[in-house]
């Protein structure tokens, strides 16, 4: 991508990493033949097979600054090396303790980073946000005389960076939320091989399932059950040992010979995924396809709920409510030969280790500490070759929050009294910055247009100011 501003080419930093998975090449390698995966998508009912490095991916889905996909690659090349251990023994017992924690967070992080998560983490902040104060932005439009039909249709969209503060929880704090489930593999013998989709981590409650109620599949909820596919032949499954055992398993290990337990757990697959189901054969088509016919029915398109959980207060007049935004139940009873429920004698509580809890609460903080305190906008982030060749990138996220925040960094004190008033009438802001290579490099946000929008902020070598 190429913006073309005053006769100067300038490259969209790190081109490389535009094209952003939300499922990694690493994971859908391991569904794939001789590069290519097997594709249903479960809106057409169309079959057709593409590269596997092709599907679960989207221009600039994260961001359009290319740290934070750099880093995710970084993360996945350890996240790969584990999966490839589980696939090639079959086994978790040669994972170290290092290696099962790591897996923890790919499993939080890899539900956490898909399109459908992204969509979900985005209604829960619009929902809430309506439900709280469009009446007040109602009333308001209807007293200044705006048709009360046409206010009815609009709605409040709150814009802001939802998916990556959600991202950013499943990687530090979701982790040690699910750490006290039991892990077991499931190795399929049969002719039926697993499948995926582009929303592969399963969360469920076989003991609790109830879809009329608020959902059950929260990170500490008692009776979760995390499903994830690692091959067509394999997949990890964490569970709470207090509701669930399974007969016939050994050392984390459950070997499964009837078809009807893998259509089963590959219904869920349906349940989950945003378009598309990935699968490694051919001759599973006419499987999956009888598959989707059978729960089709079942599938809805909203799982979302929104509750008043209580109205409490001494007076009338001090009423409070609490507000509960969350993902209903699926409609559907997993049942499986080999799963026996073991339900716990004692009361069950709203999570299954407040230790745990707690633990998250007090050592993760996402209050205002680590918040860059932003006095205006970036607009698109454009780095130009020269200034790419100088490895800019390894500095970028640095440079910007230092720019943004207005730490001006190395110009005189001329053009720091100049930015610090363009701040308020929207002209162009000029910083300058030393990398760790010991080369200057100029970050320049344009002036802002008639509405008050920056739209473009270039990084530049000073021959190219």
């Amino acid at each position: 991508m190429r913006i073309r501003r005053d006769n100067t080419d300038f490259v969209v930093a790190m081109v490389n990493y535009k094209r952003q998975h939300f499922v990694p090449k690493f994971y859908l390698k391991c569904f794939s033949s001789n590069g290519l995966i097997q594709i249903y998508n479960t809106k057409s009912k169309q079959f057709h097979e593409l590269p596997y490095g092709s599907v679960c991916s989207k221009d600039y889905f994260y961001s359009k600054i290319p740290e934070g996909e750099r880093s995710f690659s970084q993360m996945e090349s350890e996240w790969n090396r584990i999966l490839s251990i589980i696939i090639r023994n079959a086994d978790l017992n040669d994972l170290t303790c290092q290696d099962y924690t790591l897996l923890l967070f790919f499993i939080t992080f890899q539900n956490a980073r898909t399109k459908k998560g992204k969509m979900e983490v985005e209604r829960h902040f619009n929902e809430l946000i309506n439900y709280i104060y469009k009446p007040f932005l109602d009333k308001s439009l209807k007293e200044a005389g705006v048709d009360p039909k046409s206010i009815d249709k609009w709605k409040i969209a709150l814009v802001g960076p939802h998916h990556a503060f959600y991202m950013q929880c499943a990687l530090q704090c979701a982790p040690f939320l699910i750490s006290d489930l039991r892990p077991i593999i499931f190795i399929n013998r049969t002719n039926i091989n697993f499948i995926v989709s582009d929303s592969p981590i399963i969360l469920y409650n076989s003991f609790f399932n109830y879809p009329e109620g608020p959902g059950t599949s929260g990170l500490q909820s008692p009776g979760l059950q995390i499903f994830c596919p690692l091959s067509p032949k394999l997949m990890l499954v964490l569970y709470d040992d207090k509701f669930y055992n399974f007969k016939s398993s050994f050392n984390q290990k459950l070997y499964m010979d009837l078809e009807k337990d893998i259509d089963a757990l590959n219904s869920l697959q349906f349940f989950s995924c945003s378009d598309n189901i990935f699968f490694t054969d051919k001759d599973d088509n006419e499987n999956v396809k009888k598959l989707h016919e059978s729960i089709e029915h079942f599938i809805e398109e909203d799982y979302f709920g929104l509750e008043k959980l209580r109205i409490s207060g001494k007076s009338s007049e001090n009423l409070r409510e609490t507000i509960m935004t969350y993902m209903r139940d699926i409609d559907y009873r997993l049942v499986l030969s080999s799963m026996i429920f073991t339900p716990n004698a004692g009361a069950v509580d709203i999570a299954r280790d407040f230790n745990l809890v707690r633990y998250a609460k007090e050592n993760f903080n996402f209050e205002d500490d680590n918040q860059i305190d932003r006095l205006f906008y970036l607009g698109e982030i454009a780095v130009s070759p020269k200034a790419d060749k100088e490895e800019v990138n390894e500095n970028l996220i640095n440079i910007l929050s230092r720019h943004v925040s207005g730490d001006w960094g190395e110009v005189d004190d001329k053009v720091k009294e100049r930015n610090n008033k363009a701040i308020e009438d929207g002209s162009i802001i000029l910083s300058s910055y030393t990398l760790s290579s010991g080369r200057k490099i100029f970050v320049r946000t344009e002036a802002a247009d008639s509405l008050g929008n920056r739209s473009l902020t270039n990084v530049l070598t000073a021959e190219e100011l």
